[in-house]
């Protein structure tokens, strides 16, 4: 099935969905595929892909459709009313006072102290997308949903759509070439918005924040998500709430994290790519191959030695 994608196609898949794959020539890309697919749900993903591919009549035609609906969105949102209003608004009210937290260091979540206690991400979903929608909607023509704003570029019922609704790399492209810094400015006003009710109606503590950075809080102990999304709803933002246990390992050489959410699911962290796949087989027990060995060196594929 992977035949039709060229190495160029694979590159930008693993780009959009930041997966840790290093090699993608012949059969390394189907074989990282089928490894990652309980962690990360990339047979899904992939099968997304070749399907788009298809749609487009191939690789070549599938990149630049895609490039072409980037450009289309950029140039289209540059033209509203909105974006200039957004370019040219005075960012100095939406600055903050930040509240004093003790206990977070604005420098992550993983480390020793926290392995083994309840925590809890209160994120905000698609935030940059987010801050358009609710400040300056027009720039976003008034949708409410990045699905819906993407809708209005790519028929919605099109495997490409449903591609590019998944891909972080596309978001992050489009929203990166549409002032970023001042994003981020309304990003961190919406997050010390939030963090300044959840505290004054006691949904948490600030003693009991580790994390809080533009579009993520991270908390310590357990919280009731209903209260915290209430409040969300009632500041106009969409939030993913996930609760999650950090443990901590050690491979090689390597300190590792693997943060066990309460749905079951989980995310390796920490770990760098070229040593994902031993990490990888080695938390779940399954002997080392030859290819979780091998990465890309300077254009070339390397190997480490035992």
């Amino acid at each position: 099935m992977y035949e039709m994608l060229d190495n160029s196609t694979r590159k930008r898949f693993v780009k959009d969905f930041k997966l840790p794959i290093q090699l993608f020539q012949g059969d390394y890309f189907e074989y990282f595929i089928n490894l990652y697919d309980s962690l990360l749900g990339t047979k899904e993903k992939a099968y997304t892909l070749c399907s788009a591919v298809e749609e487009c009549k191939g690789s070549e035609g599938f990149k630049a459709r895609c490039l072409e609906i980037q450009e289309t969105i950029l140039q289209a949102v540059k033209e509203t009313e909105a974006y200039n209003g957004f370019q040219t608004e005075n960012m100095d009210k939406y600055k903050v006072v930040p509240i004093e937290l003790p206990n977070s260091s604005g420098s992550g979540v993983l480390k020793s102290q926290h392995v083994g206690k309840d925590m809890v991400s209160i994120d905000m979903a698609k935030a940059n997308f987010q801050v358009f929608s609710k400040y300056f909607g027009g720039a976003v023509f008034n949708t409410n949903t990045y699905a819906d704003f993407l809708s209005l570029f790519i028929d919605s019922n099109t495997a490409l759509y449903t591609y590019l609704l998944g891909s972080k790399g596309m978001r992050q492209y489009i929203f990166g070439n549409l002032n970023p810094k001042r994003q981020s400015v309304l990003q961190k006003h919406c997050i010390h918005k939030l963090l300044t009710c959840l505290v004054e109606e006691r949904a948490i503590t600030s003693d009991s924040v580790n994390l809080c950075s533009v579009d993520e809080i991270v908390v310590e102990g357990n919280v009731d998500s209903s209260v915290i999304t209430q409040i969300a709803t009632q500041l106009g933002l969409n939030l993913t709430i996930k609760h999650f246990k950090l443990e901590h390992f050690y491979y090689d050489g390597i300190d590792g994290y693997v943060q066990r959410f309460s749905d079951g699911s989980e995310r390796i962290c920490g770990v760098p790519s070229v040593f994902f796949a031993q990490v990888y087989r080695h938390h779940r027990g399954q002997p080392i191959t030859k290819y979780d060995k091998q990465f890309l060196y300077e254009g070339r594929i390397a190997e480490f030695c035992n």
